[in-house]
C-alpha cells in the first residue's frame, strides 16, 4: 500500500465514522509553527521525544506542512 493509498483510506474510515457519529465528534485542527510549539513544552517541563515533519502533498490539496510533536512530562516531583 502506497503512502496515498494509505491516506485516502484513513480518510475513508474517518468519513464514514464523522458521518455516524456527527453528533458526537467534533474536531478541530490548528496548524502551529512546530519550533515554537517545541519551545512553549520545554518552557513546561516537557522533554521532546520525536518530532517528525511531513511537508504538504499537493496530489490532496494540502498547502502547509504537518508536524508531530511527541513530548513526555516529567515524573511527578522532578520538575
Amino acid at each position: 500500500m502506497t503512502e496515498a493509498d494509505f491516506i485516502a483510506t484513513t480518510r475513508t474510515f474517518y468519513d464514514a465514522v464523522a458521518e455516524d457519529y456527527a453528533e458526537l465528534l467534533s474536531l478541530t485542527f490548528r496548524r502551529r509553527d512546530p519550533e515554537r510549539m517545541a519551545g512553549l513544552l520545554a518552557e513546561a517541563g516537557f522533554t521532546l521525544v520525536s518530532r517528525t515533519v511531513r511537508e504538504p502533498d499537493p496530489a490532496l490539496d494540502e498547502t502547509v506542512a504537518q508536524a508531530f510533536l511527541i513530548a513526555r512530562r516529567p515524573p511527578s516531583g522532578t520538575r
